[in-house]
C-alpha cells in the first residue's frame, strides 16, 4: 500500500501534530508515543493525543491506496520540493524521499480513541457561544501561561461572545480579545 505526498505536505502533517504525542518515561506503557496517518479518498490524515488533547491535520493526497499506518513524531523535517513515499509492507512503513529511506515497525496493538466520533459529538452539541480568536492574540497568552511551573488547568472565562475571554490560572491572567468570524457566506 503507497501515498505520494509533497514534502511541504507531509511536512504539515507531522509538525502541526507533534506536539500532541505526550512525551514521558511512562508513555510506552500509557499512551501513544505514534502519530497515526490515515490515507483515504485522497486525503492523508495525521492524528496525534493523549488522554487529554488530540490534534487532527488533513491534505489532500492524489491517488493514494487506503491503509493507516503509524510514525515516529521524532522523524526529521523533510527538505522544501521533494516527493515523499510512504509505504507500508511487511508491517513496516517505509518513507523515501531523494536518497533517504527511513523504517518504521508498526505497534502491535495501537490505541487511538475514537477522535472522529468525539469531535462529532462535541461539534454537534449546541453551543451557547462561539467565539473566534487571532492565533496572534490568543497563542502568546496561551504559551505565557504554558511556562507557568504549576500544572492546573487554565479556566477560560466568556460572558458573551463580544466580550474579553480571560485565561485563568492559580498565579495570574491573561485577556485576549474576540475576533469577527467570517460566516460560511463571506467565505
Amino acid at each position: 500500500m503507497k501515498a505520494i505526498l509533497t514534502s511541504e505536505s507531509f511536512n504539515q502533517l507531522i509538525t502541526y501534530v507533534k506536539g500532541f504525542v505526550k512525551k514521558s518515561e511512562f508513555t510506552e506503557f500509557t499512551e501513544n508515543t505514534y502519530i497515526k496517518l490515515e490515507f483515504k479518498n485522497n486525503i492523508a490524515t495525521a492524528v496525534a493525543g493523549d488522554r487529554y488533547k488530540c490534534a487532527v491535520e488533513r491534505v489532500p493526497c492524489n491517488g493514494c491506496d487506503e491503509f493507516t499506518a503509524y510514525i515516529k513524531p521524532n522523524i526529521k523535517k523533510i527538505p522544501k520540493c521533494q516527493i515523499v513515499e510512504l509505504e507500508l509492507s511487511d508491517k513496516t512503513l517505509y518513507v523515501s524521499y531523494q536518497d533517504e529511506i527511513i523504517g518504521y515497525r508498526q505497534p502491535l496493538c495501537p490505541n487511538f480513541p475514537d477522535y472522529e466520533g468525539i469531535y462529532e459529538r462535541e461539534y454537534n452539541k449546541e453551543a451557547n457561544y462561539k467565539v473566534a480568536f487571532s492565533a496572534e492574540q490568543i497563542i502568546p497568552a496561551i504559551k505565557s501561561v504554558g511556562v507557568c511551573k504549576h500544572h492546573n488547568p487554565m479556566i477560560f472565562r466568556f460572558g458573551n461572545p463580544t466580550d474579553v475571554a480571560i485565561i485563568e490560572t492559580e498565579s495570574g491572567y491573561r485577556l485576549v480579545c474576540p475576533v469577527k468570524q467570517k460566516s460560511k457566506e463571506e467565505k
